[in-house]
């Protein structure tokens, strides 16, 4: 009787062992399921392409779409229609609330189908856990810059203020600019 049972438990054992794939063994295994990786490498060129020459240029900003998928959908849902008059899309970060390999999993899932290039940038959220090693596997680096229509657009990880200054300053210093301000009434410095 015992054997039987022992024989029934061990078969059941390894019928769950060999299911490996359906157990979720951590929240932040950074395993992503979708082979959608550095978004913001394939898409940087794409956005540089698109605008070049130009000297109008328009994009969306938008981010903090942690927990709001179905707010999410709308909006590509909205914003695809419009692809002919924008030229790429700036999410903001905060993808996640906890920094999930299944939270980017969602939300990468809805953004794949964007019919505008996009780049992403990391969110205080976002580096929660192991979140910060599963972003750059999804979109990339943290710190990136690209050119749009003759503006340079800097893209930074302000989660540590005092590297991103640095960051900021040395990037700044190799170009040779045509200063355009972009805040109503100056710089935060």
């Amino acid at each position: 009787m015992f054997d039987r049972l022992y024989q029934l438990l061990l078969l059941g054992c390894l019928c769950m062992l060999s299911s490996c794939e359906l157990i979720d063994y951590h929240p932040y295994d950074g395993k992503l399921s979708d082979d959608i990786r550095d978004i913001n490498g394939m898409n940087i060129p794409r956005i540089e392409q698109a605008t070049d020459g130009k000297d109008t240029i328009r994009f969306v900003l938008f981010g903090d779409t942690q927990r709001s998928y179905d707010e999410t959908e709308d909006f590509v849902q909205h914003i695809n229609p419009r692809r002919d008059s924008i030229d790429f899309l700036i999410h903001g970060g905060d993808y996640t609330e906890f920094g999930t390999t299944a939270e980017y999993d969602w939300t990468a899932d809805i953004l794949a189908e964007l019919q505008i290039p996009f780049v992403g940038l990391i969110g205080n959220h976002d580096v929660l856990g192991n979140g910060d090693s599963v972003f750059e596997e999804l979109f990339g680096a943290d710190n990136f810059s690209f050119v749009a229509g003759g503006v340079k657009f800097v893209c930074l990880n302000t989660n540590a203020l005092d590297m991103t200054i640095r960051i900021l300053c040395r990037t700044l210093s190799l170009f040779s600019l045509n200063w355009k301000r972009g805040m109503p009434n100056g710089p935060w410095w």
